[in-house]
């Protein structure tokens, strides 16, 4: 009678026990949850602010974006001023 007191007691404390271990558990596995759902909106927030940056630097790369900000800036295309007297030849002969 006695030993089936403690076989009946020790299976009540072990269902307690995993009873609060499975509390736990959820509790953790639902902050995760909770943590990963946080990052990925970030993410996606980030990735869209990328895209938007990588076409920003795009068109103000482009050379007619920067030709016309040199125009605005008052500078102006270069001539060459080299004037060469006579005709050199290309190669020399031996």
């Amino acid at each position: 009678m006695k030993k089936q007191h403690i076989i009946v007691t020790i299976v009540f404390l072990l269902i307690i026990s995993l009873s609060i271990l499975q509390v736990v558990v959820s509790n953790s596995l639902s902050i995760t949850g909770i943590t990963l759902s946080r990052l990925e909106t970030e993410l996606t927030n980030y990735q869209r602010e990328n895209a938007l940056l990588r076409e920003k630097m795009l068109l103000n790369t482009s050379l007619t974006q920067i030709a016309s900000k040199a125009a605005t800036l008052g500078f102006e295309e270069g001539k060459s001023q080299i004037v060469v007297g006579s005709l050199l030849p290309i190669a020399l002969r031996p």
